[in-house]
């Protein structure tokens, strides 16, 4: 196995909800907005990623 050097790297990670009621919630995350692609090993690389939720209490 070579040795790989992985350059240093930031991540930026961000999420925003909004109460439609008292019992529901939406919200969107998006985890390391600040780069499409990202190597942390010498695998592939990590994707940027995008979610969404919906949180309904009772």
């Amino acid at each position: 196995m070579q040795p790989y050097t992985v350059n240093n790297y930031v991540t930026m990670n961000g999420r925003i909800g909004y109460n439609v009621t008292d019992h529901v919630t939406v919200a969107l995350s998006a985890q390391q907005f600040n780069t499409s692609r990202l190597y942390q090993t010498s695998a592939p690389p990590v994707e940027r990623r995008i979610i969404a939720s919906l949180t309904v209490r009772y």
